[in-house]
């Protein structure tokens, strides 16, 4: 969209996104004997596409690929995903499901897999890193990994004891009972949210509809992460008033660097639902709410079209002078966050990138 800066462009994340698949698949077709892999292919006219479809050993095989903005995955990110699998096991001719993540998963959370399927099978970073020795595709797979989690901290192995994948194929496991699958819903959640984005109106009429809209969809998308939201929040002075502020509770990377590197145990968020572009008079305006010594160091502003150019240079500018963070985004950017939270990927790696991009960009 013409006029929004400040932040990695959707195609740029879906470029990545697209990427990781395409070596997922690259990975699995040379690792396992005879594989043929195909991708993008039409389940049915309920569940839509499956990422990969892979055929090994007289078996098809429905590949759901995630990426996330955090190398650590939180189980439930895992429950979602899983659940998704299952649904397409349920609306397609497939023998077993696969579940690809770009990150880390715990052996809590793996315990975790093996309960909710007995046809879905798990696959890490750390089974992809043990698979990629082999197939020669070690380095452009940790490359990738570095520009999806950026944030990271942590370096990891690659699990060479594995005996995957043809063995663990036919695995049974016990199936759970009475297993809500919820995947479904969690979409139809997300679609609504887009439905109602869509059809409210930009203009001083309809803020306060914009300001509940955006409090719901992100208390949804980032609840995990924060907690003790308030809204309406006013300074002890009275002179300053803050859409919404919470706390952040997350060992996530991003979120991690947000409290620990830019001193923000608590974040603002600001909506603006202008029917232009946010200009650089709210950028200076959101940086007086900021104060490093109460830990609230960091602002996120909500708009329907982004910041103008100058308004990026200022934001850029109250980081550089002030080490203040204030982050921009548009609907485009929500919208994609939805999508990513309705297929069971991570919406924060759109913050994250946004962030990345901004450090990359900065000048002295």
């Amino acid at each position: 969209m013409a006029g929004v800066h400040g932040g990695v462009g959707v195609s740029e994340r879906a470029e990545l996104a697209a990427q990781f698949e395409t070596l997922v698949g690259e990975i699995l077709r040379k690792y396992i004997k005879g594989a043929d892999v195909s991708r993008n292919r039409k389940v049915d006219e309920q569940f839509g596409f499956v990422d990969l479809i892979l055929s090994a050993s007289g078996k098809r095989y429905a590949v759901e690929v995630k990426i996330f903005g955090d190398l650590h995955i939180p189980d439930f990110y895992l429950r979602d995903s899983f659940r998704q699998v299952r649904n397409c096991l349920a609306h397609g001719a497939f023998d077993y499901g696969l579940l690809v993540v770009s990150g880390l998963v715990s052996q809590a959370g793996r315990k975790t897999a093996e309960r909710l399927s007995d046809r879905v099978l798990l696959l890490d970073l750390q089974d992809l890193l043990g698979m990629a020795l082999q197939t020669g595709h070690q380095t452009i797979l940790k490359n990738l990994i570095s520009m999806l989690a950026p944030f990271s901290q942590i370096e990891p192995q690659p699990n060479i004891s594995s005996e995957m994948p043809l063995e663990l194929f036919h695995l049974e496991r016990t199936l759970v009972e009475n297993e809500t699958d919820d995947s479904s819903e969690t979409l139809l959640h997300s679609e609504e949210f887009k439905r109602q984005l869509n059809a409210l109106r930009c203009g001083r009429a309809s803020a306060r509809s914009y300001e509940n809209l955006i409090e719901s969809i992100l208390k949804r998308l980032l609840s995990a992460h924060l907690e003790n939201w308030q809204s309406q929040v006013r300074s002890d002075t009275g002179m300053s008033r803050n859409d919404f502020v919470a706390r952040v509770n997350s060992q996530h990377d991003f979120w991690s660097v947000v409290r620990d590197h830019f001193n923000s145990l608590y974040v603002i968020f600001e909506m603006k639902n202008y029917c232009d572009t946010v200009g650089q008079d709210q950028i200076f305006a959101t940086e007086r709410y900021l104060y490093r010594n109460a830990l609230r160091n960091s602002a996120f502003l909500f708009s329907r079209r982004g910041l103008t150019e100058n308004a990026d240079k200022a934001a850029k500018g109250a980081l550089r002078e002030h080490g203040k963070l204030i982050l921009g985004f548009n609907d485009a950017d929500l919208a994609e966050m939805l999508d990513l939270w309705g297929s069971g990927d991570d919406p924060v790696i759109v913050m994250s990138q946004k962030l990345d991009k901004m450090l990359i960009e900065i000048e002295r």
